[in-house]
């Protein structure tokens, strides 16, 4: 169920790059920027959220459970061959998971970059019109 979620929010992220990197050109829009800050905030969180969930999967992969104790033999065995194919099974999961947010991060890096290149041209712009030519040239450097 929690990989469901997951894998949900992954698809909407998917959804929000495709939209970001087709409004590209109106970078101008402050709201934008602010929106791919919303969006690497939320891929911390599901990072931390994968890792904290991959622990307790590890968790209850490796810890006995007292109550199998119980169970004889047989059933002991087919058990914890059932929970560590689960387990490993979810662990599958969150790998792809995580990686899906990888690939989705390395995106969002490439999309943050091209708005920080057009607010620095704009920056540079407004400078050139403020500024006289050979004071702009001698600190062109800077930017």
């Amino acid at each position: 169920m929690v990989v469901f979620h997951f894998e949900k929010s992954v698809h909407f992220t998917n959804i929000s790059f495709i939209f970001q990197e087709s409004g590209l050109p109106n970078t101008a829009d402050a709201r934008f920027t602010r929106e791919l800050h919303s969006i690497r905030a939320h891929h911390m969180h599901y990072t931390i959220l994968l890792d904290d969930y991959q622990g307790h999967v590890r968790f209850i992969m490796d810890t006995r459970n007292p109550m199998q104790e119980s169970f004889l033999s047989a059933d002991r065995k087919f058990s914890q061959v059932i929970l560590r194919r689960e387990c490993d099974i979810l662990l599958i999961q969150i790998n792809k998971l995580k990686n899906r947010l990888c690939m989705h991060e390395r995106r969002l890096e490439n999309i943050t970059g091209m708005v920080n290149c057009f607010h620095k041209k704009e920056f540079i712009n407004k400078v050139r019109t403020l500024m006289p030519l050979s004071a702009f040239q001698q600190y062109s450097h800077y930017y």
